[in-house]
């Protein structure tokens, strides 16, 4: 028999990466002893360096890629491997959607092979998130957290990630704050005023919203800059202003104003219009969260519910599932519930302008347990849940697997809280009958799921 490899705290180590983990982590092994090696996909050989030994599997710390595996190509972007916003975007796209099946199956491994469907990727992988927050440092610049590095922030040029239009405007702030000088805002000593620059736009429609968040109003040239940015860029047709003094990256409103234009701009999904203001909770992906829409349609009518289901949407936000439940399904009655009430009021507003009947939102907290509220509406057909990455609460699941709807649809975005939720419902009787994974977000490691599960009939 062979003995296990004797690895050594801060020991360097060349590793051949075969496999990928739970978490989308790389995994080496060394004499039947497993290593994760972090953003390695298989195929690279990587030189790291041992952390912990004594854990298993023993997590190491890349430190150069003595070889790349044959699926990676050139990065589009300039900032790629030192920026944190994407992990995989020199890795060839059809890798992309394969390695994220591998990492849904690997967290679901109950789940029968013939369940799983193939994953839904985008045509166009580029470009297609709707909001980006982008920090100011000193400098001043403005971008994201270098990769690892919480307190550093990387100066961005080019992200391909939202838009050339996003970029243009990104770019004409940081040139206004280094004519103006503005100071940023120091996490560790509660210094400085500028703090983020948030970019949403609404991806059908063209409308831009800006919110530039300040620790106070002693930042000089915000009228000029509202009038430069709006006769250059046209698109922008709301401007926001935050006064934010927390400290730390908390971001709370002690006062907002609008400076130009609209309270909130549209946008168009899944032939429904939302407005979508500075604090509007909203997918972002459009045209990935259309697929997802068309996926939870087909989902619950493939489950034959007929044309009038009692459709229960947890987690609703602005509304979006269960709009489109109401839209795709005339006779059917929805309700949708969600803990924050701007939310519940901006999704009975976007009910009311589209002119969709059938839909009732309600106020509530699914965080811990479901509300009585919930239960005294009687059984559904369908519950839709879209937890938080977290997933559901046990007491949450209890309570979902009481009121014993004929189907539940998870939608998930981490693959461990959902697999860890599936076999808590599988115990209380429910059957896994479909798996469809669709990526969200393009050149990362996160993937979302949506599972259709059935009541076990006795």
């Amino acid at each position: 028999m062979t003995e296990p490899a004797r690895l050594r705290k801060g020991q360097e180590i060349s590793l051949e990466v075969c496999d990928l983990d739970a978490e989308g982590e790389g995994v080496a092994y060394v004499d039947g002893r497993a290593l994760t090696v972090p953003l390695a996909i298989p195929g690279d050989r990587v030189r790291a360096r041992v952390l912990r030994p004594g854990r298993e599997p023993v997590p190491t710390r890349p430190l150069a890629r003595e070889a790349a595996a044959p699926t990676r190509t050139g990065a589009a972007c300039p900032h790629y491997e030192t920026c944190g916003g994407c992990a995989w975007q020199d890795v060839r796209y059809s890798e992309q959607l394969r390695l994220k099946e591998q990492i849904v199956r690997a967290n679901l491994p109950g789940v029968p092979p013939d369940r799983f469907r193939p994953i839904l990727g985008m045509e166009t992988p580029w470009f297609y998130r709707n909001k980006m927050e982008y920090t100011f440092s000193e400098g001043p610049i403005l971008g994201l957290h270098r990769r690892g590095r919480y307190w550093d922030v990387l100066d961005i040029v080019d992200c391909r990630l939202q838009s050339p239009l996003a970029n243009e405007i990104r770019n004409a702030v940081r040139a206004f704050a280094q004519a103006y000088a503005w100071e940023p805002y120091h996490k560790r000593t509660h210094t400085g005023e500028v703090r983020h620059l948030v970019i949403r736009e609404g991806k059908r429609t063209g409308e831009v919203l800006l919110n530039l968040a300040t620790r106070s109003e002693a930042v000089p040239g915000i009228e000029e800059l509202v009038r430069q940015l709006v006769a250059r860029f046209p698109a922008i047709t709301s401007f926001y202003w935050t006064i934010s003094p927390e400290k730390g990256d908390a971001i709370k409103a002690h006062r907002e104003m609008l400076l130009h234009g609209k309270p909130q701009i549209r946008e168009v999904l899944d032939g429904i219009e939302f407005l979508i203001g500075p604090k509007t909770f909203f997918q972002t992906n459009t045209v990935q969260a259309e697929e997802l829409c068309r996926v939870v349609a087909e989902l619950r009518e493939a489950a034959g519910h007929g044309t009038a289901p009692v459709v229960l949407d947890l987690y609703c936000g602005v509304g979006t599932f269960a709009l489109s439940t109401a839209r795709r399904a005339p006779g059917a009655r929805v309700f949708g519930v969600e803990l924050v009430e701007e939310s519940v009021a901006s999704a009975r507003e976007n009910a009311a302008r589209n002119g969709i009947p059938g839909v009732e939102f309600l106020a509530g907290d699914v965080g811990k347990r479901l509300p009585e509220a919930i239960r005294a509406l009687g059984t559904p057909d369908v519950v839709l849940v879209d937890p938080p990455r977290a997933g559901l609460a046990p007491e949450v699941v209890g309570d979902l697997a009481a009121l014993s709807p004929a189907q539940i649809l998870y939608i998930s975005c981490n693959p461990a809280a959902l697999g860890r939720d599936l076999a808590a419902l599988t115990a209380a009787g429910y059957q896994v009958r479909a798996v469809q994974p669709v990526d969200m977000f393009p050149h990362t490691r996160h993937v979302e799921t949506c599972v259709s599960i059935t009541r076990v009939e006795e």
